[in-house]
C-alpha cells in the first residue's frame, strides 16, 4: 500500500515538472512572435502639385504595452510627413496614422512609399502605391467667343478663366492662329485657387481679310503643365460697305437699296463724285463772267461788276468805279474763280475730315478695356489705319457728292442775285 503510494507522489511530480518545463519552454516561443499588425490601403491616387493626404491602422496584439517607432523609405519619402513618428500602444489598442505627401510638380506616375514599424521584438513593414497624374486645373467660360465685325475693324472677345485646383499656377494665354493680329490682355497672369482671371482678345485684321476665322484660345499652365482649348469665331462682313439694310445695325446709312438689297456704296461714290464734278464744270462754262464796257482806255484794264456785297458798302455810292474789278489775264471772271476755290477747298476739308474720322475708328476699341499704349501701337500700324480710312470715304462719299451739288447750287444762287442787283 505504501509503496502504492509513493509511486503516485512520483508521477505526479514527474507530470508536474513535464508541464512546468514545457511552459517555460513555450514562453520565448510566444513572446517571440509579432506583437501588433498595420493595415491600410494599398493604392492613392492624386494630382501634380496637390497635396496627398493617406492613413494606414497599426494595433497592438501582444500581452503588453509596446513603444512603436515608424520610418519610411521609397522614391516619396523625401515628400512625405508622419502626423507621428511613434506610438505607445496598450495591449489590444489600435490608432490611426494620417501621412500628408507634398509632391512636387515636376513628379508624374506611379510611386511607392514603404513605412516601418518597428516594436521591441519585431518589425513590419507596410507598403503604399501613389498614383501622381496632371489634373485640369482650370476652368474656361466663354463671355464673348464669337465676334461680328466690319472689315479694318477691332474685334473683341471675352473669356473668363477660373483656377480649380488647390494651389496658385501661372495661366498664359495665346491663340493657335491668327498670332500677329491679336492682342491678348493680360498675356499670363497668376490666378490664385478659386479666383477668375478675366480675359480680352482684341482681334485686328487687315482690311483684306473677309469672312468667318475660326481658331482656338489656348490656356496654358506652368506648373501643371496642361493645356486647355476653346473655339473662337470671328466674323468679318463683306457688305459693311455694301451693306445689306438694317436699320438698328446701321441707323445713320439711309436706305439706298438697289435691286438685289444692297447698299451699293462704291457705285453710289463713283456716281456721286462725277455729278458733283460735272455741275462744277457746267456752272464755270454757262455763268457769265459779268464783264462790262471798258472806260477809258488809260485805265488799260477789262472790268465786271463786283459781288453784291460791293453794292451794300457806302463807299460804293461815292466812288462807281471801285464797282469794277480786273478779271484774269485768261478772261476768267474771279466769282467763277471763287466758285472752283471754295468747292475745292470744301472737297478738300471734308474728305480729310472723313479719312481722319475713318482711321480713328478703326482705331477705338467698342468695348472692354483700353489697352496699354504699347498694344494700342501694335494693333494700329499706319498701313491698317490708312486702308481703314480710304475705307470710311468710301462709306461717306455720296454725301460729300450730296455737300458739294448743295455748295455749288448755293453759290450760283448767290451769282444770280449780284447779278440782278448789278
Amino acid at each position: 500500500m505504501g509503496f502504492v503510494m509513493v509511486v503516485r507522489r512520483s508521477l505526479l511530480s514527474l507530470v508536474l515538472l513535464s508541464l512546468l518545463s514545457l511552459l517555460f519552454t513555450l514562453q520565448p516561443a510566444v513572446a517571440a512572435g509579432p506583437d501588433f499588425t498595420a493595415s491600410g490601403p494599398a493604392n492613392y491616387y492624386g494630382c501634380m502639385c496637390s497635396q496627398i493626404s493617406y492613413v494606414f491602422t497599426v494595433k497592438n496584439t501582444g500581452y503588453v504595452d509596446s513603444p512603436l517607432f515608424l520610418s519610411q523609405s521609397g522614391q516619396l519619402a523625401e515628400f512625405s510627413t508622419l502626423q507621428d513618428n511613434q506610438l505607445y500602444l496598450r495591449s489590444g489598442e489600435e490608432k490611426t496614422v494620417v501621412g500628408t505627401i507634398n509632391q512636387p510638380c515636376l513628379l508624374s506616375g506611379i510611386y511607392t512609399l514603404t513605412t516601418t514599424i518597428t516594436g521591441q521584438q519585431a518589425k513590419k513593414q507596410l507598403t503604399q502605391t501613389v498614383h501622381i497624374a496632371p489634373c485640369m486645373n482650370m476652368e474656361v467660360t466663354p463671355i464673348i467667343d464669337a465676334a461680328h465685325g466690319c472689315r479694318c475693324e477691332p474685334l473683341l472677345l471675352v473669356y473668363d478663366v477660373r483656377n480649380t485646383g488647390n494651389y496658385a499656377d501661372t495661366y498664359s494665354f495665346s491663340l493657335r492662329d491668327f498670332s500677329e493680329y491679336v492682342i491678348i490682355n493680360p498675356q499670363s497672369r497668376i490666378v490664385p485657387p478659386g479666383q477668375t482671371e478675366r480675359v480680352y482678345i482684341y482681334l485686328k485684321f487687315p482690311c483684306s481679310f473677309s469672312g468667318e476665322k475660326e481658331t482656338l484660345f489656348v490656356v496654358a499652365t506652368d506648373r501643371s503643365s496642361l493645356e486647355l482649348e476653346k473655339p473662337l469665331k470671328a466674323a468679318l462682313n463683306e457688305s459693311c460697305y455694301e451693306y445689306e439694310y438694317n436699320a438698328t445695325a446701321y441707323p445713320r446709312l439711309g436706305p439706298v437699296v438697289g435691286e438685289d438689297g444692297r447698299l451699293r456704296y462704291l457705285s453710289y461714290s463713283f456716281y456721286g463724285l462725277l455729278i458733283a464734278v460735272s455741275i462744277i464744270l457746267i456752272a464755270n462754262i454757262t455763268i457769265p463772267g459779268g464783264r462790262v464796257k471798258e472806260e477809258p482806255k488809260d485805265q488799260g484794264a477789262r472790268l465786271r461788276p463786283k459781288r453784291l456785297k460791293a453794292y451794300l458798302r457806302p463807299s460804293s455810292i461815292v466812288k462807281p468805279s471801285s464797282q469794277f474789278e480786273e478779271a484774269d489775264d485768261y478772261g476768267v471772271s474771279k466769282g467763277r474763280r471763287d466758285i472752283v476755290i471754295i468747292t475745292a477747298l470744301a472737297f478738300i476739308i471734308i474728305t480729310l475730315i472723313l479719312y481722319t474720322a475713318g482711321v480713328l475708328r478703326a482705331g477705338l476699341f467698342s468695348s472692354g478695356p483700353e489697352p496699354e499704349d504699347n498694344l494700342t501701337v501694335q494693333v494700329l500700324n499706319e498701313s491698317v489705319r490708312g486702308e481703314a480710312g480710304m475705307l470710311y470715304l468710301q462709306l461717306y462719299s455720296p454725301y460729300i457728292a450730296g455737300g458739294l451739288v448743295f455748295l455749288v447750287i448755293v453759290i450760283m444762287l448767290l451769282r444770280k442775285a449780284e447779278r440782278e442787283k448789278e
